[in-house]
């Protein structure tokens, strides 16, 4: 694949007059250095953050010098979020003009009036402490781990469908819902948040007064996860019956399912694959959703299924009909368009040579 794309690229190159291939070269040596900068990106990264450790240690000491009280101790570490200190800097509000990426772990956000470094390895929250810069994802990673330095019961909550994280930490024997990003913007300030606004809060782009939440988890720092999604919506059970044109039950199938509810198609994470009678199930809270199911055979079975519903049913049974699709084999898909534009620059070359003589 690799060898075909770059052997395409020489060919049209060598028919650019020298403006355009300057500015390809220019891509390319972009893209190189990106290649050729990731594994220090990373390590930098991930060393800074070990090396902020004590940081953190001396901060929380601080933070929490006058405070007998789980509940104090709380509110205390909230205020360091608190938008007015400048402590640390909510991506929302930088204008972006341009992102790189460096191997799907580290991303620079150039704009107005920083540049931001966000990494996406949870081992390495402490980054934070340097790059002063992230999302409800930072926000709820640094939390975390401030409120275990200050010896709390913390948990963080991942809303993936809908884009969202926050903490819970458990105060005299009650999860109470935290929500950093809410520092100096709310009158709750972040603390003992309903679980129903996250509803609310998660309608997003959608434009409505309510919104969804598909499903929530809590992460531990010892990796543990449970399923929180009681806590914050009602639950619905589905179950999905896979099936191909000739009505026979597929197994091994694997559904995917993807959320309307706040962005277009949003990926939930959540996965699961047909038993022997071509079932699989899944917990949900209501809303618009996009079932993606597909076989693993060379030409694979497809079908995406558009649902919506309330969570005013306890159960929802539905059907899906899979049908040939060979555009979602990526590797034959690829091979394919590569074939497919090395044929239109031989032409393209073809005729430029026959039009020179």
């Amino acid at each position: 694949m690799c060898f075909t794309l770059g052997f395409a690229i020489y060919l049209y190159l060598k028919n650019l007059n020298y403006k355009k291939a300057r500015k390809i070269g220019l891509l390319l040596a972009i893209l190189i250095l990106i290649l050729l900068l990731t594994p220090y990106m990373i390590l930098m990264t991930h060393l800074k953050a070990e090396a902020n450790r004590p940081e953190l240690q001396k901060l929380v000491k601080t933070i929490i010098s006058d405070s007998d009280t789980d509940e104090a101790k709380t509110k205390k570490l909230l205020e360091w979020f608190n938008t007015s200190k400048n402590n640390i800097y909510n991506n929302y509000y930088l204008k972006v003009k341009g992102t790189l990426g460096f191997g799907g772990k580290i991303r620079v956000y150039l704009g107005e009036p920083y540049i931001g470094i966000r990494t996406f390895n949870d081992k390495d929250s402490l980054w934070i402490l340097t790059s002063r810069y992230g999302h409800c994802g930072e926000y709820a990673l640094i939390f975390r781990d401030m409120a275990d330095e200050a010896g709390l019961t913390v948990r963080r909550a991942r809303c993936f469908g809908e884009d969202h994280e926050w903490n819970e930490v458990l105060i005299n024997g009650t999860w109470i819902v935290i929500d950093a990003t809410r520092v100096g913007t709310a009158k709750d300030n972040g603390y003992n948040v309903s679980p129903k606004f996250m509803e609310k809060k998660v309608a997003g782009n959608r434009g409505t007064t309510e919104g969804n939440v598909s499903y929530v988890i809590a992460e531990y720092l010892n990796g543990t996860i449970v399923d929180i999604t009681s806590r914050y919506t009602k639950i619905v059970n589905i179950s999905i019956a896979a099936q191909d044109e000739n009505g026979n039950t597929l197994s091994n199938v694997k559904i995917k399912i993807k959320s309307n509810n706040r962005y277009s198609a949003y990926d939930t994470r959540l996965s699961n694959t047909t038993n022997q009678n071509g079932i699989c199930s899944f917990t949900l809270g209501g809303g618009d959703y996009i079932f993606e199911s597909i076989t693993n055979d060379i030409i694979p079975l497809f079908r995406e299924k558009s649902i919506v519903f309330t969570e005013d049913i306890p159960n929802l049974n539905f059907t899906v009909v899979l049908k040939s699709d060979w555009t979602k084999n990526e590797v034959l898909f690829y091979g394919v368009i590569s074939g497919i534009v090395i044929a239109v620059l031989f032409i393209f070359i073809f005729y430029i040579k026959k039009k020179k003589i």
